[in-house]
């Protein structure tokens, strides 16, 4: 659900966006979906802290 969530937001979003597209879904699942998203390569993080942006990598 959070990854089909993500490829329908904007190709560079903030994890508050994410939080609010995904209501019920506790915050550790959220950073550990978008860590794991990472990982593979799908996302990158752009900055640091609350104003930090995610962002979708290719598709």
């Amino acid at each position: 659900m959070i990854r089909q969530t993500i490829e329908r937001l904007p190709t560079r979003f903030r994890f508050s966006e994410l939080h609010r597209a995904c209501p019920g879904v506790s915050y550790p699942t959220l950073k550990r979906t978008l860590f794991d998203l990472k990982r593979e390569k799908k996302v990158r993080c752009l900055g640091k802290g609350r104003d930090a942006e995610w962002e979708r990598i290719g598709s």
